[in-house]
């Protein structure tokens, strides 16, 4: 059983995308606030390795509105800025649109000012390093008409090994019009059958961790469709196990209690209407004390008071906690004991960004809660400022500051990633 892959597939795949779909129907175009720019298309991240290099987007379009339909490219600059390209004309066919390369990390998406534009294909970057899933001899046929494909992560027969995390890590080229689908298949402890949720595929780097079990289990991610394309593959590259606690996990605040020091936020009051939602927090345990771990739920109450849960056992494996929604805006956290070792944690179906925490002593960040602009004091010669939402996504970033302007950002609770040659972490609640 092979438990590294690193490939780049030197063989050219012509992908026969079919599937038809419109801006405003595809899973691979978000909506955005601007009634001009409707649409919009992100073709690289700021976080992603490969953001500085040229970037050249294709779209196959097999129908325009009656008046036509006009693309744009935004990217963000050096300094941090927001440039936008001129207005270009989409036509029936294949339009290329490529964007010179640079010598700093940025962003690239591309808005379009219609969601009636059909497609059938996209692609980022599709070059003769890609493979896709229906060619690629790591993926087997899948078991059924929905899961046509499936690749091995582990074996009952690998012994030992089987019982580890597994962590694939799949870098996506391209996706069909519609969108591209997976989820984990393993054994259980009696052999039966388990399947997780649907979750949805992304361009670029993708990351599917399944927690260790203390006996001999099969391992499977199946994917929905042959026309995904990749140019690389890994499987347990590195090992992903952090210590809970608030000195070693920028998940975890500090908190007031001796025997839970440990405080995940999973909701504030700024959240609003999403406050109140059922919140649902899953953490895979990897070791625990030998005197045990265990936790309990702080939540506000419709008067503002505060209520803690019973305290709870945490288990090896999965643990998953749930707390029921309301009708109100309130906070909601978990706080948990010292010294658990966790190598997944998810909120609502999401896995949380897991940042290993520097030493943030000198830091602060004022002021906090935040309306409009943030200040960043007790460190010299700041490089970079990086925001991320609770579950990972990076919102905004600027360079050579110490303040970011957060006015534009959803309420609520965001992590903040100071980089002056030393990355120091912390959390701030925008108002």
């Amino acid at each position: 059983m092979i438990k590294l892959y690193t490939t780049l597939f030197l063989l050219a795949i012509s992908s026969a995308l079919t599937a038809q779909s419109t801006v405003a129907t595809s899973p691979l175009f978000d909506t955005t606030t601007n009634s001009t720019w409707t649409h919009v298309f992100t073709a690289v991240k700021t976080s992603d390795s490969s953001s500085g290099e040229a970037q050249t987007i294709v779209i196959n379009v097999t129908t325009l509105p009656a008046g036509g339909a006009n693309y744009r490219v935004y990217k963000t600059t050096a300094n941090g800025g927001d440039y936008f390209g001129n207005a270009q004309a989409l036509a029936l066919g294949e339009n290329t649109i490529t964007v010179s390369g640079v010598s700093f990390d940025r962003a690239v998406k591309i808005q379009v000012n219609s969601g009636d534009i059909e497609f059938d294909a996209i692609s980022v970057n599709d070059g003769s390093d890609a493979l896709d899933v229906a060619t690629s001899p790591l993926f087997n046929t899948g078991p059924n008409a929905t899961w046509t494909h499936v690749i091995n992560a582990a074996l009952t027969t690998d012994g030992a090994s089987s019982q580890a995390t597994q962590n694939m890590v799949i870098n996506v080229t391209t996706l069909p019009s519609s969108g591209a689908n997976y989820r984990v298949y393993k054994t259980t402890a009696n052999g039966s059958d388990f399947f997780g949720t649907v979750q949805a595929l992304a361009l670029g780097e993708n990351t599917i961790t399944v927690g260790g079990v203390s006996f001999d289990r099969a391992v499977k991610i199946q994917v929905s469709t042959g026309n995904i394309e990749f140019d690389n593959i890994t499987l347990n590259s590195s090992a992903n196990t952090v210590v809970l606690s608030h000195q070693t996990s920028s998940l975890f605040d500090q908190g007031t209690n001796s025997t839970y020091p440990n405080v995940f936020t999973a909701a504030v009051i700024a959240d609003g209407a999403s406050s109140q939602a059922e919140q649902t927090i899953s953490i895979y345990v990897n070791e625990l004390p030998p005197s045990g771990g265990a936790y309990r739920v702080y939540k506000t109450t419709a008067n503002g008071s505060n209520f803690f849960g019973t305290a709870q056992a945490l288990t090896l494996g999965q643990n998953t906690i749930t707390v029921a929604g309301v009708s109100f805006n309130r906070t909601v956290k978990v706080q948990f004991g010292d010294n658990i070792k966790y190598d997944a944690l998810s909120l609502n179906g999401s896995s949380v960004l897991s940042l290993d925490k520097m030493d943030n002593s000198s830091m602060t960040l004022y002021p906090n809660p935040v309306a409009d602009m943030l200040s960043v004091s007790g460190i010299d010669n700041v490089a970079s400022i990086k925001v991320y939402s609770i579950v990972g996504a990076l919102i905004k970033e600027v360079k050579n500051t110490n303040t970011i302007d957060v006015s534009s950002l959803s309420t609520g609770l965001h992590i903040i990633e100071v980089n002056n040659g030393q990355k120091q972490m912390g959390k701030f609640i925008k108002k």
